[in-house]
């Protein structure tokens, strides 16, 4: 940002300046000013923003590994059924024995019986008693990858560490294009509440 000097005007010598006295100050506005410019608090100083939080290193998928199960999620979203939203979703779990689950969101006309790709995932899977996973991939089809909504961020941390690793995959993915997002369960959900914490001891 650029500053300005201002220059100072030179007088010519033939130019006659009336000076004006300044009324001279009383005593008593000597002493509250300064007792004003002594009193008159610093400004505060700007809030700190909140510390970050610590990311956590995700587990490592091979690269075989991560294109399956992007291409699972892609096609997951085949069996969305929105027709009300027109907003389809696929998710696809791979699971600790290397199989793949995947779900699409179901919507409900009474719309809060609407559920999610990612939920529809987990309780296919965990109703059939797999219930320990390695990564998590979720798609649609807007061109930039979008996140889960809250409720399945927290349906999501009941069953999977802190470290799995989830990709966020935006429409018309291809390994050459790139533009996957990824992040941690720790990431979506930091500071998270989950079952370890019911076992911690109550002292109320």
């Amino acid at each position: 940002m650029a500053s300005h000097l201002r220059g100072c005007a030179l007088v010519p010598p033939e130019v006659k300046v009336k000076f004006q006295r300044k009324p001279r100050e009383s005593t008593a506005d000597v002493v509250m000013g300064t007792i004003s410019s002594i009193s008159a608090p610093p400004p505060p100083p700007p809030p700190s923003s909140a510390p970050s939080v610590p990311s956590i290193p995700a587990w490592t998928l091979s690269i075989p590994d991560r294109e399956r199960l992007i291409q699972f999620a892609i096609e997951a979203k085949e069996g969305s059924y929105s027709p009300y939203s027109k907003f389809r979703v696929g998710a696809a779990l791979l699971a600790a024995d290397g199989s793949i689950i995947k779900g699409a969101n179901i919507e409900n006309a009474s719309y809060g019986g609407t559920i999610c790709a990612e939920r529809t995932a987990l309780v296919k899977a965990a109703s059939e008693g797999t219930r320990s996973f390695v990564a998590l991939a979720v798609t649609t089809d807007v061109a930039q990858p979008l996140s889960p909504c809250g409720i399945c961020r927290q349906v999501i941390r009941e069953f999977c560490a802190l470290r799995m690793p989830i990709l966020l995959v935006p429409a018309g993915y291809t390994i050459e294009k790139g533009g996957i997002m990824e992040t941690t369960v720790e990431g979506l959900l930091p500071h998270s509440f989950g079952p370890e914490d019911l076992e911690l001891p109550r002292t109320g």
